[in-house]
Formats: structure tokens, C-alpha cells, sequence
């Protein structure tokens, strides 16, 4: 699947907020999908920034599929030492 740019994102989610009905509307789900996809490529901090979408948002709905990618999420920045994944 194609990764946006994140100025396409951005653009993306400037228009869907001018066009939306209600203050609270949610998100489009393939909105949100095209955001969490760019995460992988430009990072969460710099997705979140482009689109003013929560950080935690962006996460909910990720399966970690391989185990590889589960360890690599656990990693701590601080000493680089994997961390225990919690429940």
C-alpha cells in the first residue's frame, strides 16, 4: 500500500475537518488507517503533529502480527535494553 506524505495527510485531514457536520464527528476509519500507515515511515510525533490527531489513536487498532516487531516496540529509548511487554 502506498504511504502518504505527511503534507498530504495533512491536506487530507484539513478538508475532511471543513466538510464534517458535527463538532465530535468521528474520524473516517480510512482516514485514521491512512494515518496510522504513515506512522511506520515518518514516526507517531510527526504524524500526530501534521494531522492534530492524538498519539494513542494512532496506535489503537495495530496488530503486532510478527513477534520480531513485538520486541522492537518493547524497546526502551534510555539504556536500549528490551523491556518486558505488559498486559
Amino acid at each position: 500500500m502506498k504511504v502518504d506524505s505527511l503534507d498530504e495527510l495533512e491536506v487530507a485531514f484539513s478538508e475532511w475537518r471543513k466538510t464534517k457536520k458535527h463538532r465530535r464527528e468521528a474520524i473516517p476509519e480510512r482516514l485514521l488507517a491512512r494515518a496510522q500507515r504513515c506512522t511506520v515511515k515518518h514516526g507517531v510525533r510527526a504524524v500526530a503533529h501534521a494531522t492534530g490527531v492524538e498519539r494513542a489513536r494512532l496506535f489503537r487498532g495495530q496488530a503486532v502480527d510478527e513477534p520480531a516487531k513485538a520486541v522492537q516496540a518493547c524497546y526502551h529509548r534510555s539504556n536500549r535494553d528490551p523491556v518486558a511487554p505488559t498486559k
